[in-house]
């Protein structure tokens, strides 16, 4: 995504992407999950899918909530313990005053995510929606997904730079 993505977003630009079916409930959550956490607009046009998958619209109000997940927000890779398996990415806003840590374990299976938490520059985490602090342990927050899960924590931060 890197190849285009970023480019795009870098000039003003707006990504859109039509949704897939992914014909199981579970994949289709999270293949939205992560269309709509990672930049692009989410359009239920031109495909099999006409409307959100459970559970995603709540996100997508998030979304409408959070600077740091609009389309014109950057974005950058968090190392995590095992990157072939999860994905973590920092979003943070166009103007610099909000940051979101997202993390998508691809596996079927249930996981333990350790993400390098040394690589953001932040006093901690809390989990988004509910508010509640994350665990750092060492400099790792280690947090447990299920099956192609996904986990948003807002980055608590005194300076954004």
């Amino acid at each position: 995504m890197r190849n285009y993505h970023d480019r795009v977003i870098a000039v003003g630009g707006t990504l859109y992407a039509s949704v897939p079916n992914m014909h199981e409930t579970k994949q289709q959550q999270f293949v939205e999950a992560l269309l709509a956490t990672s930049g692009d607009l989410v359009c239920y046009c031109g495909s099999e899918v006409n409307n959100p998958a459970p559970g995603i619209p709540a996100l997508l109000k998030e979304k409408s909530r959070h600077p740091a997940l609009y389309q014109n927000s950057q974005r950058r890779k968090v190392p995590t313990n095992d990157d072939s398996k999860f994905y973590a990415f920092l979003r943070t806003s166009a103007d610099r005053s909000e940051r979101i840590l997202a993390i998508f374990n691809f596996e079927a299976e249930p996981a333990t995510v350790e993400v390098d938490a040394a690589a953001v520059d932040t006093l901690g985490f809390a989990d988004l929606p509910s508010g509640a602090p994350a665990n750092i342990t060492g400099n790792k927050l280690i947090i447990q997904l299920p099956p192609l899960g996904y986990r948003l924590f807002l980055v608590e931060s005194s300076l954004i730079r």
